[in-house]
C-alpha cells in the first residue's frame, strides 16, 4: 500500500514540478504559454499531491515496524521529509491563488522592492539601502529598475518632518524614503514608502515587497555565486554578508552617503540569474517557503482582497490585534500584547 501511494506521489510531483518550471519561465519572458492554463493545472497537481502525501503519511503512521526491519532508516528519512514537502505544497497552492491576481493582469502592474540592510537595525527588517521597482504585465516581468535609496532621496523637494525619535537619535531633521520603514506595522511602512517614492520620483505602485539580506542569501543558494564588476571575488550565499558589512563601513561620512551601493550590483546579478533562468527550482522554492515562514520576506497590496490574502498567509508583516479566545467571557476580557522592537 505504501508502495503504491509513493509511486502516486512521485508522478504527480513530477507533474507539478513540470508546471512550476513552466509558469517560472513564462514570468521570465522565456515561454509564451498561457499563464492562467499552466497555473490552473499547477494548482490541481498540488491539489492531488497533498492528498497523497496526506494518504502516504497515514500509511507510515499505520505501520508496525520492527527494529531489526532492514529499510528503517530509509522509511523514517522519508517520514522526515514529509513535512517539508507539505509546505511546499501549501506556498505553491497559495502562490497559484495570489499570482494571477497580482501579475497576470492586461494593464502593467509595478511593484516596488525594498531592499533592507538588516545589520542596521529597522522595524521591517533592516535599512532601506536600495531599491528595485519590478512591472508585471500579463503574466509576464517586463522592466527591472534597481537603484541606490540615495539617488531617490536626493530628489525630495521640500521639508518633510520625521518622526520625533528619528530627528532626536538619528540627528535627522528631515525624513526620506530610506527611513520611512519606521513602523514596525508593515503596510504602514509600505504605504509611507509608496508616498515618498510617489513625492521622490513621481512614481505610483501597486504595491511593497519587504526583503533582508537572510533572503538574498537563500536566492544566491538557489541561483550560485554572482559575479559582480570591480569584484575580486564571486558573491557566494557564505561571504554576502561580509561584503555587504564592509561595503557598508568605506565612508559613513555625510558627504559619501554611497555606503550600502554593493548591494545595488548585488541585486541587479541577481535578478539577471532569475530572469535568465539560471536557478535550481527546488532550492527557489525552499528560499522563498523559509523566508516568507520567518517574515524575512514581507509584502504589502493596494487592494484589500489581495491584502486580506496576504495577511491569511501570514506574508504581509502585519502586527495583529488578537481577540480573546472563545473560552473567556468576550465582554470581560482584554488583551495585551507585547512586542519588542529595535531601531
Amino acid at each position: 500500500d505504501l508502495g503504491s501511494r509513493l509511486a502516486q506521489v512521485v508522478t504527480t510531483a513530477s507533474d507539478a514540478v513540470n508546471n512550476a518550471q513552466e509558469l517560472y519561465q513564462i514570468i521570465t519572458g522565456q515561454s509564451y504559454f498561457d499563464f492562467n492554463e499552466t497555473n490552473s493545472e499547477l494548482a490541481n497537481h498540488l491539489d492531488a499531491l497533498r492528498t497523497q502525501v496526506s494518504l502516504t503519511q497515514a500509511s507510515i503512521d499505520k505501520l508496525e515496524i520492527n527494529s531489526n526491519f532492514s529499510g528503517i532508516n530509509q522509511l523514517n528519512t522519508l517520514k522526515n521529509k514529509l513535512p517539508d514537502l507539505h509546505q511546499q505544497i501549501e506556498l505553491g497552492l497559495n502562490l497559484s491563488k495570489i499570482l494571477p491576481k497580482v501579475i497576470n493582469q492586461p494593464e502593467p502592474k509595478t511593484y516596488l522592492v525594498l531592499i533592507q540592510n538588516n545589520s542596521e537595525l529597522r522595524p521591517t527588517g533592516g535599512f532601506i539601502a536600495a531599491y528595485s521597482l519590478l512591472t508585471f504585465k500579463d503574466g509576464r516581468l517586463i522592466d527591472v529598475e534597481t537603484k541606490d535609496v540615495y539617488s531617490a532621496d536626493a530628489q525630495l523637494n521640500g521639508q518633510v518632518n520625521p518622526p520625533e525619535p528619528i530627528k532626536t537619535n538619528l540627528g535627522e531633521s528631515n525624513w526620506y524614503l530610506r527611513d520611512s520603514n519606521w513602523s514596525p506595522h508593515f503596510p504602514s511602512s509600505a504605504q509611507q514608502a509608496e508616498w515618498f517614492l510617489n513625492k521622490e520620483l513621481n512614481r505610483q505602485v501597486d504595491g511593497v515587497i519587504g526583503l533582508n539580506l537572510f533572503v538574498l542569501r537563500q536566492l544566491i543558494q538557489a541561483t550560485g555565486p554572482l559575479e559582480i564588476t570591480g569584484q575580486a571575488h564571486p558573491i557566494t550565499a557564505d561571504n554576502l554578508f561580509e561584503i555587504v558589512e564592509y561595503g557598508s563601513q568605506i565612508d559613513l561620512s555625510d558627504s559619501s552617503p554611497q555606503k550600502n551601493e554593493i548591494l545595488v550590483p548585488i541585486t541587479e546579478a541577481l535578478i539577471s540569474k532569475l530572469r535568465e533562468g539560471q536557478v535550481k527550482l527546488n532550492l527557489l522554492t525552499k528560499a522563498l517557503n523559509q523566508s516568507l515562514d520567518q517574515a524575512q520576506l514581507i509584502a504589502y497590496h493596494n487592494l484589500p482582497e489581495i491584502q486580506t490574502l496576504l495577511e491569511s498567509y501570514n506574508w504581509s508583516g502585519t502586527i495583529k490585534n488578537p481577540s480573546c479566545p472563545p473560552r473567556f467571557n468576550q465582554q470581560n476580557c482584554t488583551n495585551q500584547t507585547f512586542s519588542l522592537i529595535e531601531s
